[in-house]
């Protein structure tokens, strides 16, 4: 398609909003055919960013039509490698247009260039594009000094929706370089946050004094606090290296407590005692209530990531203090001063999270605590939880009834004690009742089951906790989708301990099966769907062959999950099941090609939207089937041409690839090359060139797997055909390092060993005969003269080998 024409993209935009579904399916396809095409991406950031533009009655329709489509072609288009890739001269054009939309009065289309800046930054922030938080830091001073002052709160709250965006998605990269780059941009975004932080605050906290909750203006004070401080958290959690060590950050944390009790105490002012309605829910008092919220997150963020550094901040015992007089006057307070509204006094979230800050400064059963915590406090602790917050409400009650499902998905709690005895004398009778009026004492049972399974616990224990667990999973007078969801949970934490005894659990096995296989069946909602499959999962995992009998339903059930699932991380766990049951089959896992090829070519395929999510599970899944195989299946012959699409596109995954076309050799090289030998060669010529010796090796290694596991008249005529040989023939007479050298001499030895006749016309045109006779003379002097590094390594080139290899090309020249 030509480069797209502004004029023509505003005019699809403005059919995509049409009343007409025919005009909308129209400008469905003409913007289909569009991604792909020069300036397209260029043209919708022209018409979502410029302010000169005159789209138009409908132009806020039209802008955010046009920023919803970039957001999409990002996902797709913006990586290196993507099919159909953004060009780099578009994207360096783009980075900072997107940049300067800090004033774009409309919020909803500035929450959408945020989630783009954000997806762009985690691809090429490190690479190229290290001005990033330099750009975004400029514009907070901006934002604090603006040439209109009445646009200055705008130009911040733009700005940290960019940052807040950003952070959590350069913070998601845990490996060891995207440590590195989020500890670099907390270096530079730390100091001005927490000085915008603490100035808003303040300004803020006035306005709240003197104007109470009800005055707010388009972007309000409280909200710049609100979005610096989630910003500062994350920076503190991931982008300190060890926050305890880092002084501003220390003194931002070494803050919060006394911040934290200053405002719950303001949001109380403005909440009345139950049992009064709850007031109004204003913007400026939701705001409040989500900043002390966002604080408890911070702390138990910070916990969770490293509760030694937690510790070290030294202000532990303020915020257990701060937050559990919190708890203990909710606890004291009328029930209805705790609901799920944010204007109630004490908000279920906030309570809820307080709890669970609470619980993980104590420690548990298999760790010591993180803090030093009274004795007496956890007596207090478990006191108020178990008399006045842990019994279930009428409410809770009745959403269990109308939806076990859901309620099991959402609902939280704590653990008790005590076990051996406790389990065959009281939890083993109580899980085999039958009256519906004790299915929470049930649930509590399955669950605590699966917590305390981390325990060293006896063998004989385990039988029975197996048992429970089956008894619980199952369709009975015992239970219902609650409790059986809740036992697969457990189920698979048990598979996932050391003490995990297959010899004892492969009895309760077809039970288990058939009762995960049957519930699978009954639960419509994603998660649940997708935390049985990993129930499933673990038991294939751990029970390994043991599992054979029930192999093929399996792969069946599976295979409908796929289908059926919407979101990409649901289809990844079912790519990890299906491998874990490959990988437990062994050489009887030819059995799933039928389900799993085409999950494969799904998952896979780079033509496909979803392979940037699913490629490495797929191929991950696709390798572990050949090497369990003992012959190329139907299935799998279906895939080669995916394989080859896969080795032009010469991507990141190429060395996984690679290996994946050895195993395909090694199973039956004659058909392959009868299948595909010409495409093969020609993408080994397309890959060959300016490469680094691992990715050469890789390369090189797939080539002389054709050459010795297929029959020469399988590929000599290819060979001929393409022009790889004389690329090889040019690199090993060529000026690159000895390294390089050696690897396509071993290359071409192989081939001439194999089949020398392949090998005339090459030769006469790159004279390889005086080239290889000084090699073999500096193989014959290895230990001395100035080519000695050089020798070393064509050293690891069999000196007989070389002689043959010359002796043959000779022949060859003379014939």
């Amino acid at each position: 398609m030509p480069d797209a024409d502004v004029s023509q993209v505003v005019h699809a935009l403005r059919l995509a909003l049409d009343v007409n579904a025919e005009l909308r399916l129209q400008s469905l396809t003409h913007l289909q055919l569009a991604a792909t095409s020069p300036n397209f991406y260029p043209s919708l950031v022209r018409i979502f960013s410029a302010t000169d533009l005159d789209l138009g009655p409908d132009g806020r329709q039209i802008r955010q039509q046009a920023v919803v489509q970039f957001k999409n072609g990002v996902e797709k288009y913006w990586r290196r490698g993507a099919p159909n890739a953004i060009p780099l001269e578009e994207k360096l054009a783009i980075r900072p247009q997107l940049l300067a939309m800090v004033n774009e009065p409309d919020r909803v289309l500035a929450k959408t260039v945020a989630l783009c800046i954000a997806k762009i930054a985690r691809l090429d922030y490190g690479i190229d594009w290290d001005d990033l938080p330099e750009s975004l830091v400029e514009s907070l001073r901006t934002g604090l000094n603006p040439p209109a002052p009445s646009n200055g709160l705008v130009v911040l709250h733009r700005t940290l929706l960019f940052l807040q965006a950003t952070i959590k998605s350069l913070s998601s990269n845990r490996i060891m370089k995207g440590r590195l780059l989020m500890k670099k941009v907390g270096n530079i975004l730390f100091p001005t946050l927490r000085d915008i932080y603490q100035h808003v605050l303040q300004i803020a906290v006035n306005k709240l004094d003197t104007e109470g909750v009800s005055s707010i203006g388009e972007v309000d004070e409280l909200e710049i606090a609100l979005l610096s401080f989630k910003c500062l958290a994350k920076l503190t959690v991931y982008g300190c290296g060890d926050a305890s060590e880092d002084p501003t950050a220390k003194d931002f944390f070494s803050g919060t407590p006394t911040t934290l009790a200053s405002l719950i105490a303001l949001r109380l002012r403005f909440i009345p005692p139950a049992p009064a309605p709850p007031p109004h829910a204003t913007p400026r008092l939701l705001l409040l209530t989500k900043l002390v919220i966002a604080h408890i997150k911070l702390y138990r963020a910070l916990i969770g990531h490293d509760a030694a550094v937690f510790a070290r901040m030294g202000v532990a015992s303020e915020i257990i203090e701060t937050v559990w007089r919190s708890i203990s006057d909710a606890s004291q307070s009328p029930s209805t001063s705790i609901s799920d509204e944010l204007t109630a006094p004490y908000p279920e979230r906030f309570v809820v999270l307080s709890l669970l800050l609470l619980k993980s400064t104590m420690g548990d059963w298999a760790a010591q605590s993180p803090v030093s915590v009274p004795p007496e406090f956890v007596r207090q602790f478990v006191e108020i939880l178990v008399t006045k917050l842990l019994p279930l409400r009428a409410i809770d009650l009745e959403k269990w009834a109308e939806d076990p499902e859901e309620w099991m998905n959402e609902e939280e709690a704590d653990r008790s004690i005590d076990f051996d005895a406790w389990l065959v004398e009281t939890l083993a009778p109580e899980a085999v009742g039958t009256d519906s009026n004790y299915r929470i004492i049930r649930r509590r049972i399955a669950w605590l089951v699966g917590k305390w399974v981390e325990e060293d616990l006896k063998p004989e224990t385990l039988r029975k906790i197996y048992s429970l667990l089956v008894h619980l999973l199952g369709r009975n007078a015992s239970t219902d989708t609650a409790i059986r969801l809740t036992a697969a949970r457990s189920l698979a934490k048990c598979g996932d301990t050391w003490d995990f005894d297959s010899a004892v659990f492969i009895p309760f096995l077809p039970a288990a099966i058939e009762e995960i296989v049957s519930l699978l069946g009954e639960v419509t909602l994603p998660d649940s769907q997708m935390r049985l499959n990993q129930t499933l999962g673990v038991v294939i995992d751990r029970v390994q062959a043991a599992i054979t009998p029930y192999a093929q339903r399996l792969a069946e059930i599976l295979a409908t999950l796929w289908a059926v699932a919407t979101e990409n991380h649901f289809q990844t766990s079912v790519l990890v099941t299906l491998t874990k049951l490959a990988e437990a089959l062994g050489e009887q896992s030819r059995g799933l090609h039928a389900q799993a090829c085409p999950i494969i070519l799904l998952s896979v395929d780079p033509s496909l939207p979803a392979h940037v999510y699913l490629q490495e599970d797929g191929l991950e899944l696709w390798q572990v089937l050949l090497r369990r195989s003992d012959s190329l299946s139907q299935e799998m012959l279906s895939l080669l041409p995916l394989l080859l699409s896969l080795l032009s596109s010469g991507t990141d995954v190429l060395p996984r690839v690679l290996r994946i076309l050895e195993s395909y050799l090694l199973l039956d090289a004659s058909r392959v090359l009868q299948l595909c030998s010409n495409d093969l060669f020609v993408s080994f010529e397309n890959l060959l060139g300016d490469l680094n010796i691992e990715p050469l090796k890789a390369v090189l290694r797939a080539m002389e797997a054709v050459f010795s596991t297929a029959p020469t008249v399988a590929w000599a005529q290819a060979l001929d055909g393409s022009n790889a040989m004389l690329k090889i023939l040019k690199s090993a007479t060529g000026t690159e390092s000895a390294q390089i050298v050696t690897k396509y001499l071993c290359t071409t030895s192989r081939i001439v060993l194999a089949d020398p006749v392949s090998l005339r016309d090459p030769v006469h045109s790159i004279k390889m005969i005086p080239f290889l006779r000084e090699k073999i003379g500096q193989v014959q002097a290895l230990h001395g003269g100035p080519d000695a590094f050089q020798a070393a390594h064509l050293s690891r080139v069999d000196p007989a080998v070389l002689e043959e290899l010359y002796k043959r090309l000779q022949g060859q020249i003379q014939g």
